[in-house]
C-alpha cells in the first residue's frame, strides 16, 4: 500500500547523501543528555540507598562502613559506563535522507529504512518528528539533528501530520506514582509477616518485572546492550516469586 499523498513527481527534494555521512546529531545537544542522566542517577541512588537502609533497619541489622563506601563507587561507575555508551550511540546516530527513502543508522539497532512512497504520516512532538511507514515501521528524527528545521519543513509540507503536545507533568506524576507503588509493594514483601498480604504483593512485583522485561525485549528501538542488561530483571523476579510461593505455602500450611 503506497502513500496516497505522494506521487512520482511529488517527492522530498533532498540531495542523496553518501552512506558514510548523512545528517548527524549536534554535539552540543549531548550536554542535555548528560544532565538528564545525572538527574536520573541521583534519584536512583537516593531510592536504592533508602531501600537498603530501610531493610537493614527493619531487620535490626547495622550497615558496615565498607558497604556504605561501596554504594557511591557503584553509582559512579554505573553513571560513567552509561555515559560512555550514550556518547557512542549519540555519535553513531545518522539520518540519511535520499530521493526515494529515508534511513536511520544507530549503534546497537538494526538499520531502518522507510520508502518515501510508503510514508503514512508524520507525527511532530516537542522532541522532534516520528516518520511512520507501513507495518508500524517508525523513524525518529530528533530536534538535535543538524539541519533538523529544513528536514522537518519538507516532511510536514509533503505528508499528513499530527501535532502532539506533550504534558510533562502528567508523565512525571505517573512515573512518581508508579515508583511509589513499586516501593510500597517491595516494603510489604520484605517487612510484612502476614502471608495473606505478602503473597499477592510478591506476585504483583514479579508480574511487573516480567512485563517490563518482555516489553524491552520486543521494542525494536532499544539497543542490544540495554536488552542484554534487562536480563538482570530476572534475578529480583525470581526472588519475588520465591517469596510469594513461600507465603502461599505458609498460608495454606496453617489452614
Amino acid at each position: 500500500m503506497s502513500n496516497p499523498y505522494s506521487s512520482p513527481n511529488d517527492q522530498i527534494h533532498v540531495q542523496p547523501n553518501p552512506r558514510c555521512e548523512g545528517l548527524r546529531l549536534d554535539p552540543k545537544g549531548f550536554k542535555g543528555v548528560v544532565k538528564k542522566m545525572a538527574i536520573r542517577m541521583v534519584m536512583m541512588s537516593f531510592i536504592v540507598t533508602g531501600v537498603v537502609f530501610f531493610l537493614f533497619k527493619q531487620r535490626n541489622e547495622t550497615l558496615e562502613p565498607i558497604f556504605l563506601a561501596f554504594l557511591p563507587f557503584l553509582f559512579g561507575l554505573s553513571f560513567l559506563l552509561s555515559l560512555y555508551w550514550a556518547k557512542k550511540v549519540w555519535q553513531s546516530f545518522r539520518i540519511v535522507p535520499e530521493a526515494d527513502r529515508i534511513t536511520r543508522i544507530q549503534l546497537g539497532l538494526p538499520e531502518t529504512t522507510i520508502l518515501i512512497s510508503e510514508i503514512q504520516k508524520v507525527i511532530e512532538f516537542d522532541g522532534g518528528l516520528v516518520i511512520e511507514g507501513l507495518k508500524r515501521k517508525k523513524i525518529l528524527i530528533p530536534v538535535t539533528l543538524i539541519d533538523y528545521r529544513s528536514l522537518r519543513d519538507q516532511f510536514l509540507d509533503h505528508f499528513p501530520s499530527e501535532h502532539l503536545k506533550e504534558k510533562k507533568w502528567t508523565r512525571t506524576f505517573g512515573l512518581l506514582l508508579s515508583m511509589a507503588a513499586f516501593l510500597g509493594l517491595f516494603a510489604i514483601v520484605f517487612t510484612n509477616a502476614k502471608p495473606i498480604i505478602v503473597a499477592p504483593a510478591a506476585f504483583c512485583l514479579a508480574i511487573v518485572m516480567i512485563v517490563c522485561f518482555v516489553l524491552i525485549q520486543k521494542n525494536k528501538d532499544i539497543d542490544q546492550n540495554v536488552k542484554m542488561l534487562s536480563f538482570v530483571f530476572l534475578f529480583p523476579t525470581t526472588g519475588f516469586l520465591f517469596r510469594g510461593i513461600a507465603a502461599l505455602i505458609q498460608l495454606f500450611g496453617k489452614g
